[in-house]
């Protein structure tokens, strides 16, 4: 398609860039293919769990689409996860199922997955380990069943025996734009539309006993506008942040979240956010650099284009 067209040489220049200064790019695509190329064995499985995840109804449609994606090779079975099974795909099967002879106008058995590129909302990556999230909507569920078979049978992953700290089996929801690690010492967590405090309990109780000091705990109101941490805060330095007012002016409760005494303790922040940036990254000063230059319409016009989202 035109989008395609235009798209893949932007891509492909980031990536350039990326590599030219030392930077390893990978694919979800390639991993997923390493990944279920060293272990066949697996691909019935994951075609059987992508077909619950995915909600396919009925017995007989979900038979269709097992029989489908199984004869695919491993790059063909990550092409029609990503695009999306179709009535017109299952065409040619054998035996249909009521659900491919009733006439139904909406073409997808099982919808794409458009949002696959925003691989760090579905994947965290905190010191040594990694946090699988588990996505408040259904649309993205299906992205997540890709890296759990990624950091379960890519070699990479299995040969260096990285630890998950959280995988989402609790069911608390919990996505990689709400978490922001600062430092090997601290995390941000923003709680909201998309992440739950539950969750962040999860994390902050494994963390905390895995080298993390502390986990500050931004309670943002549970709307769109609001959706993820990082379109309201973000970490561009070690010592420099993307702001937008809403954090800036503390308009949020911010709670830190540490380890005392074996248990975990949760205290109210009432130190300005700079303050507390400085004492959390043991700073002598942070620079907080306003999200559309605060100007008041630049900044809610970039609030919505994910301004502070870098």
């Amino acid at each position: 398609t035109g989008v395609q067209t235009c798209a893949l040489p932007i891509y492909d220049v980031f990536s350039k860039t990326l590599r030219d200064n030392g930077v390893e790019v990978l694919y979800l695509r390639d991993l997923f293919c390493e990944a279920l190329n060293a272990h066949p064995e697996v691909r019935a499985q994951f075609v059987d769990d992508y077909v619950l995840t995915a909600g396919v109804p009925g017995e007989g449609l979900r038979r269709a689409v097992r029989e489908y994606l199984l004869v695919k090779d491993t790059a063909s079975l990550f092409f029609e996860v990503s695009k999306g099974v179709m009535h017109k795909d299952l065409e040619t099967l054998a035996e249909k199922p009521i659900q491919l002879i009733v006439n139904d106008p909406y073409p997808f058995v099982t919808d794409p997955v458009p949002n696959a590129y925003f691989t760090r909302d579905i994947g965290i990556c905190v010191g040594n380990g990694m946090i699988i999230s588990s996505m408040s909507k259904p649309s993205r569920m299906r992205e997540t069943l890709l890296l759990r078979y990624i950091h379960k049978y890519h070699p990479r992953f299995a040969a260096q025996n990285v630890p998950l700290w959280y995988d989402g089996s609790a069911g608390y929801k919990i996505e990689g734009g709400d978490v922001l690690v600062l430092s090997d010492k601290t995390l941000a967590i923003g709680c909201g539309e998309r992440t739950s405090v539950s969750a962040v309990e999860c994390v902050a109780n494994v963390l905390l006993r895995e080298g993390y000091e502390r986990i500050l705990l931004f309670n943002n109101p549970k709307s769109r506008k609001f959706m993820h941490l990082d379109v309201l805060f973000t970490m561009v330095d070690y010592d420099k942040f993307l702001v937008h007012p809403f954090i800036a002016n503390k308009e949020c409760d911010i709670y830190e979240l540490t380890l005392q005494y074996g248990s975990l303790h949760t205290s109210y922040v009432t130190e300005s956010l700079e303050g507390m940036l400085k004492r959390a990254l043991h700073l002598s000063a942070v620079q907080l650099i306003p999200v559309g230059g605060g100007d008041p319409i630049a900044t809610a016009r970039e609030h919505w284009n994910m301004g502070s989202n870098s």
